[in-house]
Protein backbone atom coordinates (compact mmCIF):
# COMPACT_ATOMS: atom_id res chain seq x y z
CA UNK A 1 0.00 0.00 0.00
CA UNK A 2 2.71 2.58 0.32
CA UNK A 3 4.47 1.60 -2.71
CA UNK A 4 1.27 2.06 -4.34
CA UNK A 5 0.87 5.83 -2.62
CA UNK A 6 4.46 6.72 -3.56
CA UNK A 7 3.42 6.00 -7.25
CA UNK A 8 0.50 8.34 -6.88
CA UNK A 9 1.71 10.96 -5.42
CA UNK A 10 4.72 10.88 -7.86
CA UNK A 11 2.80 11.24 -10.88
CA UNK A 12 1.69 15.04 -10.39
CA UNK A 13 5.31 15.76 -10.05
CA UNK A 14 6.30 13.91 -12.94
CA UNK A 15 2.85 15.69 -14.85
CA UNK A 16 3.38 18.98 -13.32
CA UNK A 17 7.23 19.02 -14.59
CA UNK A 18 6.06 17.78 -18.14
CA UNK A 19 3.67 20.77 -18.33
CA UNK A 20 6.70 23.21 -17.99
CA UNK A 21 8.63 21.40 -20.19
CA UNK A 22 6.02 21.63 -22.70
CA UNK A 23 5.74 25.65 -21.97
CA UNK A 24 9.21 25.98 -22.32
CA UNK A 25 9.43 24.38 -25.38
CA UNK A 26 6.36 26.09 -27.11
CA UNK A 27 8.21 29.76 -26.10
CA UNK A 28 11.31 28.36 -27.45
CA UNK A 29 9.63 26.61 -30.63
CA UNK A 30 6.35 27.89 -31.58
CA UNK A 31 3.87 26.03 -33.29
CA UNK A 32 4.18 26.28 -37.13
CA UNK A 33 0.82 27.98 -38.73
CA UNK A 34 -0.35 26.29 -41.93
CA UNK A 35 -3.60 26.68 -43.52
CA UNK A 36 -5.18 24.50 -40.99
CA UNK A 37 -4.33 26.40 -37.43
CA UNK A 38 -3.17 29.70 -39.40
CA UNK A 39 -5.39 32.49 -37.00
CA UNK A 40 -7.54 34.87 -39.05
CA UNK A 41 -6.40 38.29 -39.09
CA UNK A 42 -8.33 41.41 -39.57
CA UNK A 43 -7.87 44.30 -41.33
CA UNK A 44 -9.28 47.15 -39.64
CA UNK A 45 -8.28 45.40 -36.00
CA UNK A 46 -4.59 45.42 -37.92
CA UNK A 47 -5.16 49.08 -38.21
CA UNK A 48 -6.34 49.79 -35.22
CA UNK A 49 -3.95 48.40 -33.12
CA UNK A 50 -1.05 50.48 -35.21
CA UNK A 51 -2.75 53.52 -34.82
CA UNK A 52 -3.15 53.41 -31.17
CA UNK A 53 -1.04 51.06 -29.53
CA UNK A 54 1.89 50.68 -32.63
CA UNK A 55 4.49 51.94 -30.30
CA UNK A 56 4.13 49.00 -28.23
CA UNK A 57 4.19 46.46 -31.11
CA UNK A 58 1.23 45.12 -30.42
CA UNK A 59 0.00 45.22 -34.56
CA UNK A 60 2.90 43.22 -35.01
CA UNK A 61 2.77 40.65 -32.67
CA UNK A 62 -1.09 40.83 -34.04
CA UNK A 63 0.05 39.74 -38.12
CA UNK A 64 2.38 36.97 -36.28
CA UNK A 65 5.61 38.65 -36.49
CA UNK A 66 6.81 37.89 -33.28
CA UNK A 67 10.73 38.80 -33.35
CA UNK A 68 9.75 42.76 -34.46
CA UNK A 69 7.17 42.91 -32.80
CA UNK A 70 9.84 42.89 -29.65
CA UNK A 71 11.93 44.59 -30.76
CA UNK A 72 9.28 47.54 -31.42
CA UNK A 73 8.36 47.21 -28.58
CA UNK A 74 11.87 47.19 -26.29
CA UNK A 75 12.48 50.58 -28.26
CA UNK A 76 9.34 52.42 -28.48
CA UNK A 77 8.26 52.14 -31.92
CA UNK A 78 11.49 52.88 -33.09
CA UNK A 79 11.37 56.30 -31.15
CA UNK A 80 8.32 56.12 -32.82
CA UNK A 81 9.38 56.36 -36.01
CA UNK A 82 8.96 52.87 -36.87
CA UNK A 83 5.79 53.25 -35.20
CA UNK A 84 4.78 55.80 -38.11
CA UNK A 85 6.41 53.93 -41.30
CA UNK A 86 4.43 50.44 -40.52
CA UNK A 87 1.26 52.99 -39.71
CA UNK A 88 1.55 54.42 -43.25
CA UNK A 89 2.85 50.92 -45.39
CA UNK A 90 -0.56 49.65 -43.68
CA UNK A 91 -2.47 52.23 -44.43
CA UNK A 92 -1.19 52.57 -47.81
CA UNK A 93 0.22 49.49 -49.08
CA UNK A 94 -1.59 46.14 -49.59
CA UNK A 95 -0.60 44.20 -45.88
CA UNK A 96 -0.12 41.00 -45.59
CA UNK A 97 0.32 38.89 -42.64
CA UNK A 98 3.45 37.00 -41.44
CA UNK A 99 2.73 34.03 -43.72
CA UNK A 100 2.04 36.19 -47.27
CA UNK A 101 -1.69 35.74 -46.96
CA UNK A 102 -3.75 39.52 -47.37
CA UNK A 103 -5.93 40.54 -43.89
CA UNK A 104 -9.17 39.96 -44.01
CA UNK A 105 -11.53 42.86 -45.05
CA UNK A 106 -8.44 45.13 -46.75
CA UNK A 107 -9.49 44.98 -50.15
CA UNK A 108 -12.25 47.59 -49.22
CA UNK A 109 -12.66 50.50 -47.83
CA UNK A 110 -14.91 50.89 -44.89
CA UNK A 111 -16.50 54.29 -43.09
CA UNK A 112 -15.88 52.76 -39.22
CA UNK A 113 -12.08 52.41 -40.14
CA UNK A 114 -12.32 55.73 -42.07
CA UNK A 115 -13.87 57.29 -39.10
CA UNK A 116 -11.35 55.91 -36.69
CA UNK A 117 -8.46 56.86 -38.64
CA UNK A 118 -9.81 60.49 -38.86
CA UNK A 119 -10.05 60.69 -35.25
CA UNK A 120 -6.98 59.61 -33.39
CA UNK A 121 -4.88 60.22 -36.57
CA UNK A 122 -6.15 63.09 -38.69
CA UNK A 123 -3.20 65.14 -37.99
CA UNK A 124 -0.70 62.41 -39.65
CA UNK A 125 -3.17 62.47 -43.05
CA UNK A 126 -3.65 58.42 -42.46
CA UNK A 127 -7.77 58.91 -43.01
CA UNK A 128 -6.75 60.66 -46.53
CA UNK A 129 -4.01 58.00 -47.27
CA UNK A 130 -6.44 55.19 -46.34
CA UNK A 131 -9.05 56.90 -49.20
CA UNK A 132 -6.10 57.28 -51.69
CA UNK A 133 -5.35 60.60 -51.26
CA UNK A 134 -1.54 60.94 -51.05
CA UNK A 135 -1.01 64.16 -51.72
CA UNK A 136 -3.59 65.37 -49.20
CA UNK A 137 -2.43 63.20 -46.80
CA UNK A 138 1.69 64.12 -46.94
CA UNK A 139 -0.09 68.04 -47.02
CA UNK A 140 -1.72 67.20 -44.15
CA UNK A 141 1.43 66.07 -42.58
CA UNK A 142 3.58 69.09 -43.62
CA UNK A 143 1.00 71.36 -42.23
CA UNK A 144 1.19 69.19 -38.53
CA UNK A 145 5.33 69.36 -38.77
CA UNK A 146 5.12 72.85 -39.54
CA UNK A 147 2.94 73.82 -36.66
CA UNK A 148 4.80 71.91 -34.07
CA UNK A 149 7.87 73.07 -34.86
CA UNK A 150 6.48 76.78 -34.41
CA UNK A 151 4.46 76.01 -31.26
CA UNK A 152 8.22 74.54 -29.63
CA UNK A 153 9.65 77.97 -30.96
CA UNK A 154 7.31 79.83 -29.49
CA UNK A 155 7.37 78.37 -26.57
CA UNK A 156 10.96 77.95 -25.95
CA UNK A 157 10.70 80.85 -23.61
CA UNK A 158 7.45 80.62 -22.40
CA UNK A 159 8.11 84.01 -19.82
CA UNK A 160 8.90 85.91 -23.51
CA UNK A 161 8.35 84.67 -26.30
CA UNK A 162 10.86 84.81 -29.58
CA UNK A 163 10.53 87.89 -31.66
CA UNK A 164 8.62 86.74 -34.62
CA UNK A 165 7.55 83.17 -33.27
CA UNK A 166 4.21 83.88 -33.70
CA UNK A 167 3.74 85.23 -37.06
CA UNK A 168 3.70 81.69 -37.63
CA UNK A 169 2.40 79.86 -34.17
CA UNK A 170 -1.06 81.33 -34.48
CA UNK A 171 -2.06 81.33 -38.40
CA UNK A 172 -0.89 77.74 -38.26
CA UNK A 173 -2.52 76.92 -34.85
CA UNK A 174 -5.57 78.43 -36.68
CA UNK A 175 -5.20 76.19 -39.74
CA UNK A 176 -5.17 73.07 -37.63
CA UNK A 177 -7.78 73.47 -35.52
CA UNK A 178 -10.02 74.40 -38.61
CA UNK A 179 -8.69 71.45 -40.62
CA UNK A 180 -9.66 68.88 -38.32
CA UNK A 181 -12.84 70.31 -37.28
CA UNK A 182 -13.61 69.67 -41.54
CA UNK A 183 -12.54 66.54 -41.10
CA UNK A 184 -14.24 65.37 -38.25
CA UNK A 185 -17.66 67.28 -39.69
CA UNK A 186 -17.19 65.52 -43.28
CA UNK A 187 -16.87 61.94 -41.76
CA UNK A 188 -19.68 62.62 -39.05
CA UNK A 189 -21.93 63.83 -41.19
CA UNK A 190 -20.93 61.21 -43.59
CA UNK A 191 -20.59 63.09 -46.70
CA UNK A 192 -16.95 61.43 -47.35
CA UNK A 193 -18.73 58.56 -49.64
CA UNK A 194 -16.09 57.35 -52.21
CA UNK A 195 -12.33 56.73 -52.44
CA UNK A 196 -10.08 58.37 -54.74
CA UNK A 197 -11.01 55.86 -57.26
CA UNK A 198 -14.98 56.40 -56.46
CA UNK A 199 -15.43 53.05 -54.86
CA UNK A 200 -18.01 53.51 -52.07
CA UNK A 201 -17.06 53.47 -48.92
CA UNK A 202 -18.96 50.05 -47.49
CA UNK A 203 -20.28 49.72 -43.79
CA UNK A 204 -18.75 46.54 -42.20
CA UNK A 205 -20.22 43.37 -42.52
CA UNK A 206 -19.11 42.44 -38.82
CA UNK A 207 -18.01 44.61 -35.63
CA UNK A 208 -14.89 43.44 -33.15
CA UNK A 209 -14.95 42.96 -29.38
CA UNK A 210 -10.90 43.78 -29.56
CA UNK A 211 -11.55 47.61 -31.74
CA UNK A 212 -14.55 47.93 -29.38
CA UNK A 213 -12.45 47.70 -25.81
CA UNK A 214 -9.78 49.59 -27.41
CA UNK A 215 -12.31 52.68 -28.74
CA UNK A 216 -13.91 52.20 -25.18
CA UNK A 217 -10.91 52.72 -22.86
CA UNK A 218 -9.14 55.27 -25.43
CA UNK A 219 -11.65 57.24 -27.18
CA UNK A 220 -14.41 56.61 -24.58
CA UNK A 221 -14.74 59.85 -23.57
CA UNK A 222 -15.57 61.19 -27.23
CA UNK A 223 -18.10 58.45 -27.74
CA UNK A 224 -16.29 56.46 -30.08
CA UNK A 225 -16.70 52.97 -28.92
CA UNK A 226 -20.47 53.98 -29.79
CA UNK A 227 -19.85 55.66 -33.04
CA UNK A 228 -18.22 52.20 -33.72
CA UNK A 229 -20.99 49.86 -32.53
CA UNK A 230 -23.21 52.23 -35.15
CA UNK A 231 -25.24 54.38 -31.91
CA UNK A 232 -24.64 57.58 -33.10
CA UNK A 233 -27.32 59.15 -31.03
CA UNK A 234 -25.95 57.80 -28.26
CA UNK A 235 -22.30 58.56 -29.40
CA UNK A 236 -23.28 62.41 -29.59
CA UNK A 237 -24.93 62.25 -26.05
CA UNK A 238 -21.51 60.44 -24.69
CA UNK A 239 -20.01 63.31 -26.25
CA UNK A 240 -21.79 66.18 -24.66
CA UNK A 241 -21.95 64.67 -21.35
CA UNK A 242 -17.72 63.54 -21.20
CA UNK A 243 -18.55 60.00 -21.04
CA UNK A 244 -21.50 60.39 -18.55
CA UNK A 245 -19.06 62.07 -16.01
CA UNK A 246 -17.00 59.03 -16.11
CA UNK A 247 -19.87 56.85 -15.13
CA UNK A 248 -20.58 55.71 -18.95
CA UNK A 249 -17.07 55.66 -19.58
CA UNK A 250 -16.51 52.98 -17.42
CA UNK A 251 -19.39 50.90 -17.58
CA UNK A 252 -19.02 50.61 -21.41
CA UNK A 253 -15.55 49.36 -20.64
CA UNK A 254 -16.66 46.78 -18.47
CA UNK A 255 -19.49 46.35 -20.95
CA UNK A 256 -16.84 45.74 -23.72
CA UNK A 257 -15.15 43.40 -21.46
CA UNK A 258 -17.60 41.18 -20.86
CA UNK A 259 -18.52 41.49 -24.63
CA UNK A 260 -22.37 42.09 -24.05
CA UNK A 261 -22.46 44.91 -26.48
CA UNK A 262 -24.29 44.58 -29.34
CA UNK A 263 -24.05 46.76 -32.73
CA UNK A 264 -26.89 49.11 -34.24
CA UNK A 265 -28.44 45.52 -36.21
CA UNK A 266 -28.36 43.46 -33.06
CA UNK A 267 -25.67 41.67 -33.70
CA UNK A 268 -23.06 40.20 -31.01
CA UNK A 269 -19.11 41.48 -31.30
CA UNK A 270 -16.68 39.01 -33.27
CA UNK A 271 -14.38 37.86 -30.59
CA UNK A 272 -11.26 38.77 -32.44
Amino acid sequence: MEQENVNEESVPSSAYADEWKWLLGTIKRPAPESADNAPRRVYSVAVVLSLLLGWTGLDRFYLGKIGTGILKMITLGGLFIWWLIDLYLLVGGKPKDVNGVPLEGSENKETLTYLILTVFGAGLGVHYLYLGFRRLCFTRLGVSLLYYASFFWYNSNPFRHPTGSGIFFWPLLLIVILWQLLDLYLVITGRIRTDAEGEALVRPKRRYQSVCLLLAIMGGFFGMDRFYLGHRVLGILKIFTLGGLLMWYLLDIVLAILNVHKDSEGQALLQE
